[in-house]
């Protein structure tokens, strides 16, 4: 989807924006998408506590949002830098090759995000709407499995790519370029495959999430009068909170691939109609607004997902402890609450949150004569046991 632009013109496109302006916009999201999706799956896979179903679909987003910094904005920025569309720097049969996989794998990227986004989406109306199946329905190993058909199936729609795309000679230097030679109509391929394209990866998908979380808002919003009158005030205040949480994330998630990837989707709609309609500056936009999408998404996971939050404090946390000479002080415990979903259970652990102490003692306490080596006691639990850190939970 990414590169489907070569589906509306093979032109070199005037954005009407100076070299040094769009390098230094790319350059920036390629660093910005790289940390944050990285960030993402270091903590999550850094910390067993967050190693859940719900977040495994995350993990999946992020690993194919990086295929944006690593693959798509280099090449970017190269045709940017050289002024010349489509340019390909790899030649001979390693730069055809090259030439097929990167495509393929820059354009199954958005693919894989909005097919996760679907899985996400019966997840939390399994969860929410039929929570007695969902344990069953999203096991570990079915999870893997979902997961490994958002690849196979995104690929398999693409592989004709293995077919189309080449690289041949332009104007004296070399190109990437789609092409759909005999026994197919090029004009008429295209427009085929990219009909295809936005049914099956915006129209079809949003229209499934549209449709589940219509239920699923009609399901909390009965649930919470059930839960007012089942409950006290502040259980009651409790329960709806924790309904919002899991809501809003999935729903920001939806909002934003609709923001940032539908403009694109509209233009390639738009293409389909108009042959050869390329307004540069309208180009510009909605392709730069697609690469967003692989920022934005991790700093959401962040935003809504307290957990993550915490899991990045210890990340850091293990850096500072590497630190040379670093100063043995004692800093004040801070308590934080954590919550811990797994379908529709729910449990609130209270974190406590101790900073440095001595290099052979862990702080339990307020005070630097209340540093000893910590006992915890039997309804309490080290997550994280360093030099630097230790964060109890109190079952």
């Amino acid at each position: 989807m990414v590169n489907m632009s070569s589906t509306t013109n093979d032109t070199t496109v005037d954005t009407g924006l100076g070299t040094n302006v769009q390098i230094f916009m790319y350059s920036t999201l390629l660093v910005m998408s790289l940390i944050g999706n990285v960030l993402v799956i270091t903590v999550v896979c850094g910390n067993k506590n967050l190693r859940t179903v719900f977040n495994a679909f995350i993990v999946n987003m992020a690993i194919s949002d990086l295929f944006i910094p690593l693959l798509a904005l280099p090449i970017k920025i190269v045709e940017v830098a050289t002024e010349k569309q489509n340019i390909w720097i790899i030649h001979g049969g390693f730069g055809n090759a090259t030439c097929k996989i990167f495509i393929l794998l820059i354009d199954i990227s958005p693919g894989v995000t909005v097919f996760s986004l679907v899985v996400i989406a019966i997840n939390r109306f399994a969860a929410i709407v039929k929570p007695m199946s969902h344990a069953e329905l999203f096991s570990i190993k079915r999870c893997k499995i979902m997961i490994a058909l958002t690849w196979i199936s995104v690929t398999v729609f693409f592989s004709p790519y293995f077919y189309v795309y080449r690289t041949t000679t332009f104007k004296s230097y070399n190109v990437c370029e789609i092409d759909w030679i005999e026994p197919f109509d090029n004009t008429k391929s295209l427009i085929i495959f990219t009909s295809f394209l936005i049914v099956i990866f915006f129209v079809s998908p949003f229209t499934l999430i549209i449709f589940l979380y219509s239920i699923i808002i009609y399901k909390l919003h009965a649930d919470s009068k059930t839960v007012v009158e089942m409950l006290d005030s502040q259980e009651a205040r409790k329960r709806k909170l924790r309904n919002k949480q899991i809501f809003f994330l999935s729903v920001a998630m939806i909002v934003a691939f609709a923001v940032f990837w539908g403009p694109f989707f509209m233009f390639l709609f738009t293409g389909l109609i108009k042959q050869n309609l390329v307004i540069p500056n309208v180009y510009l936009i909605v392709q730069f607004l697609g690469y967003t999408n692989s920022v934005i998404n991790p700093l959401i996971y962040f935003i809504f997902m307290r957990r993550f939050r915490l899991g990045l404090k210890l990340l850091f946390c293990k850096c500072l402890e590497n630190e040379p000479h670093r100063s043995p002080t004692v800093s004040n415990t801070r308590s934080l609450f954590l919550t811990t979903k797994d379908g529709v259970n729910e449990e609130k652990i209270k974190l406590k949150f101790i900073g440095n102490c001595s290099s052979k003692q862990d702080c339990v306490g307020t005070r630097t004569e209340d540093c000893k080596t910590p006992t915890p006691p039997s309804n309490e639990v080290n997550m994280t046991t360093s030099k630097g850190c230790l964060i109890t939970s109190r079952l």
